[in-house]
C-alpha cells in the first residue's frame, strides 16, 4: 500500500482488510485531526510484514474488538497507532496469557515504533511483548491507565531508558511490566518509576519462578 495513498481523506470503513500485502506505507490512512476518519473494522492476513510510520494515526477504531497484529508482521513504525482512538485491546501474533503465564508461538515482531500507541487512552489490560522485539522505546507512551505489558524475553529491548519512555508526568499512568524472574536486572531502568502513595507510574514485577 503507497505513502499517503488515503491520507487525510475523511473516509469510514466499515470494513478494511488486508490480503496479500507485505507493507504498509508511511500515513497511508492517516488524518489531520482525531476523528475525521473511521474504521469499524480492521484485519490483516499473514503475508503482512510491516506497518509504515503513522499508517493510522488519528483514525478512529469504532469496533470493541481486539486490534489483532499478525504473527508475520516484523516491524510497526513509528506512530503507527497515533491517537487511535477507542482501541481498548492489541494482541501482538500467536501470543496468549493464561493464569497470569504468557506463552508465544514463532514470534517475528522485531520492533514497535516511537509512539506506536501514543495517546491511545482507553487502551488496558493484558499485552504480551514478543521474545523477538528488541526494540520499543516510548511505545506505550502517554496516559495509559491500567495497561500491563507481559514481556516473553529476559533480555530487555536495547532502546529502553527508564521515564523518558513513557513521555509524561508518572503521577497519570498506572502501567505493570512483567518481566521473566530472575530478569529484572536488565529492566532495571523501569524498577523506580512507581509511587507506593499515589498507586502511579510504572511498577515492574515478574511472571516466572525462579
Amino acid at each position: 500500500i503507497p505513502d499517503e495513498i488515503f491520507k487525510d481523506n475523511q473516509m469510514t470503513f466499515e470494513y478494511l482488510g488486508f490480503y496479500g500485502i507485505e507493507k504498509i506505507g508511511k500515513k497511508a490512512f492517516a488524518m489531520n485531526a482525531v476523528g475525521t476518519g473511521v474504521i469499524n473494522e480492521l484485519y490483516f492476513d499473514e503475508a503482512l510484514k510491516e506497518i509504515g510510520n503513522y499508517a493510522f494515526e488519528n483514525v478512529t477504531f469504532s469496533s470493541d474488538e481486539i486490534l489483532s497484529i499478525p504473527n508475520s508482521v516484523e516491524k510497526i513504525g513509528e506512530g503507527a497507532f497515533k491517537k487511535f482512538t477507542n482501541l481498548m485491546s492489541v494482541q501482538f501474533g500467536n501470543t496468549a496469557l493464561t493464569n497470569g503465564i504468557p506463552a508465544e508461538a514463532d514470534p517475528h515482531l522485531k520492533e514497535i515504533g516511537k509512539d506506536c500507541f501514543n495517546a491511545c487512552q482507553m487502551l488496558t489490560g493484558d499485552v504480551v511483548i514478543p521474545s523477538t522485539v528488541t526494540k520499543m522505546s516510548k511505545a506505550f507512551s502517554g496516559k495509559h491507565k491500567n495497561l500491563h505489558l507481559y514481556f516473553m524475553s529476559p533480555a530487555a529491548p536495547s532502546d529502553i531508558s527508564g521515564k523518558s519512555d513513557f513521555n509524561g508526568s508518572l503521577g497519570e499512568i498506572s502501567i505493570f511490566i512483567y518481566v521473566p524472574a530472575g530478569a529484572e536486572v536488565n529492566y532495571a531502568p523501569w524498577s523506580t518509576l512507581w509511587d507506593t502513595n499515589t498507586n502511579t507510574g510504572v511498577q515492574l514485577t515478574v511472571w516466572g519462578i525462579n
